[in-house]
């Protein structure tokens, strides 16, 4: 993103929060905070986009695998409690 469209996409964010939130009596100081807390976000957005790298998202489908399996051999074993079971369903349901 170059700084052109960074300035404009930080007016239209300023433009919809005095929208959604009315300023009776606007002054530099809300102003400024607004700023300061976009770029941060912004920063913040920057550092999540490189943390997403293969290594980590790699990790994270491994480890869901493994979960998903382990709650699969819960339902299926009858040794398993009602609970630990209903429990497994709903794992699976959402790892899906």
């Amino acid at each position: 993103m170059t700084n052109k469209e960074y300035e404009w996409k930080r007016a239209e964010c300023w433009i919809e929060f005095c929208k959604e939130h009315p300023i009776e009596t606007p002054n530099m100081a809300i102003g400024e905070a607004f700023c300061a807390a976009f770029d941060r976000a912004y920063a913040l957005g920057k550092q999540e986009k490189y943390a997403e790298g293969e290594r980590v998202v790699t990790w994270r489908r491994k480890e869901l695998i493994r979960l998903y399996k382990e709650k699969v051999e819960i339902k299926g074993n009858a040794r398993s409690s009602q609970r630990e079971k209903d429990r497994a369903i709903g794992w699976c349901n959402a790892l899906r």
